[in-house]
Parts: structure tokens; C-alpha cells; sequence
């Protein structure tokens, strides 16, 4: 599966990372069980995708 080119600037994954983690920690807060399974399935698949898949540019190294 192809990268989303809209993602590419590491901030705008940071971003929504956040916002889904944010989101799961808000229905820890709440205790409502469904949304805290979908929340955390969200934010666990967005790490994946962003963070680990390796499927994004990588930001330069700004010592060289």
C-alpha cells in the first residue's frame, strides 16, 4: 500500500498521531469500553502506519 503523500511532513503525522491518542485518552477518562478499543485500534494503526511501516521520507540529517 502506498504512502499518503499529505503525510509526508513528519509534523502532520505527529499531528494526527496526537489527535487519536488524545482521543483514546479522552475515553480512558469516560470508560466507555467500545470507544476505548476502537480509539486504541486507531491510534495503534496510525503508529504503525507513520512511525514503523518506514513507508515516509525520513528528515534529513541537519549535521551534514
Amino acid at each position: 500500500m502506498k504512502a499518503h503523500p499529505w503525510f509526508n511532513p513528519l509534523w502532520r503525522r505527529i499531528a494526527v498521531f496526537s489527535a487519536c491518542a488524545g482521543w483514546f485518552l479522552a475515553e480512558l477518562w469516560v470508560g466507555d469500553r467500545f470507544w476505548q478499543g476502537m480509539t486504541f485500534l486507531v491510534t495503534a494503526y496510525a503508529a504503525w502506519d507513520f512511525f514503523l511501516r518506514g513507508a515516509y521520507p525520513v528528515p534529513a540529517d541537519p549535521e551534514k
